[in-house]
């Protein structure tokens, strides 16, 4: 199989440290953002880099997978990388994880899943690494075509133990809705298609939510935020309140109107399911602290959610 290799090759940067005149001197380097900076470290032949992944704990070994240039490896926190997945029929990579039980188990997602172009490269499924990316195999997803992230479990709170707060789910972050008949690990007949449109939450009218992993978004699109509240002891339904804030450091930057939601009467669960679509181009790219609040008018109680996402140009 002939790969073609850009010229043009973004790769991947680092955030580094710069040594100040005091730090040399041995003295403590600035702990302000204007301390730091990027740079380069490659991989300078793998063309654009779709994916990566990194072992807790080992600041030096890393993969990157390209868009149609395959999966690089470094060992030395950037300063080397090495193709390791020349034995797979495809070269394009959506999307990379490792296992956080066993750092030599890498998962590989094939196809690339941001359609920007006309020429985007297709994939053939899953592919999994025992032994670090030494070999690989096969397994399964053959017809997904693209494959942009792992998502992880969406959990329900144990709704009998949670009294003292507005029991909430996974906070879902995505940057992406895609038709369900092309969503991600979904090559099945409409029959299957219908089945999973009724049992899971991310799907809303034939449109699936896919959540990010990397919590990059650009500023060019929406964000869009799911999480699914719950009243399961309420003798009536009552109104929940929820809004989206943005913070950086202690200054908030943004914040969403108030979204009143209340559950339908014959939920037995309570289950209220928030949904916000946020646009960013209001926002200056840069590090934030988003934060998911929902409050309970009447019983005065409230829930907070909070994680760091990163908006680029």
């Amino acid at each position: 199989m002939n790969i073609i290799r850009s010229s043009f090759t973004p790769a991947i940067v680092a955030l580094v440290l710069i040594a100040t005149p005091q730090a040399q001197r041995g003295g403590r380097a600035p702990a302000s953002p204007e301390g730091l900076a990027f740079r380069f470290v490659g991989p300078a032949v793998g063309n654009r880099v779709a994916s990566i992944a990194g072992i807790p704990g080992d600041p030096y070994t890393y993969y990157a997978g390209a868009a149609s240039g395959g999966i690089w490896k470094t060992t030395d926190g950037g300063l080397r990388w090495n193709p390791v997945s020349d034995s797979m029929p495809v070269a394009a990579i959506g999307a990379l994880a490792v296992a956080p039980s066993d750092p030599n188990t890498i998962w590989a997602g094939t196809g690339e899943g941001w359609a920007i172009r006309d020429s985007d490269v297709m994939g053939n499924g899953v592919y999994l690494s025992t032994d670090s990316g030494k070999s690989w195999n096969h397994v399964g997803l053959d017809e997904t075509g693209r494959i942009g992230t792992y998502q992880t479990t969406f959990v329900i709170p144990n709704l009998n133990k949670e009294d003292k707060r507005v029991p909430i789910s996974s906070v879902v972050l995505s940057g992406q809705r895609v038709d369900l008949k092309n969503a991600i690990y979904n090559a099945a007949k409409a029959k299957d298609q219908e089945k999973e449109a009724m049992v899971n939450p991310l799907v809303q009218n034939g449109k699936k939510l896919i959540p990010s992993v990397t919590r990059v978004f650009s500023r060019g699109r929406d964000l869009y935020v799911y999480l699914q509240a719950y009243q399961p002891a309420a003798a009536t339904a009552k109104p929940l309140v929820a809004f989206v804030s943005f913070y950086q450091g202690q200054t908030k930057v943004f914040e969403t109107q108030p979204m009143a939601v209340t559950p339908a009467a014959t939920n037995r669960l309570g289950t209220v399911p928030l949904s916000f679509s946020i646009g960013l181009n209001q926002l200056p790219a840069g590090q934030y602290d988003c934060q998911v609040t929902v409050l309970d008018p009447t019983e005065t109680k409230g829930t907070f959610w909070q994680g760091q996402i990163m908006l680029v140009p």
